[in-house]
C-alpha cells in the first residue's frame, strides 16, 4: 500500500497537471519536480494552506481504508 501523499507532493503534481512549465522546459518527472521544489520553497504559508489541506484529506482517507497501515521503509 503506498503511502498517502503529503502537502509538496500534491503541490507537484499540481505543477505536472497545470503545466505549469515554460516552452523550453524538459516535461520529464525529474524536471517538473526540480522545478517544483524550488517554487515550493518561495511559496507562503497562506499559498501552501490549499495543498496541506488537500494532504490532509487524502491521509484521512487512507487511515479509513486502511485501518492497519503502519508506514515501514
Amino acid at each position: 500500500v503506498a503511502r498517502p501523499p503529503n502537502a509538496f507532493m500534491v503541490y507537484r503534481s499540481y505543477v505536472w497537471y497545470t503545466k505549469q512549465l515554460e516552452d523550453n522546459d524538459e516535461k520529464n518527472l525529474s524536471c517538473v519536480s526540480r522545478l517544483a521544489g524550488r517554487s515550493w520553497m518561495i511559496l507562503s504559508e497562506q499559498a501552501r494552506t490549499p495543498f496541506k489541506q488537500v494532504a490532509d484529506i487524502a491521509k484521512r482517507e487512507h487511515a479509513e481504508r486502511n485501518p492497519d497501515y503502519k508506514y515501514a521503509p
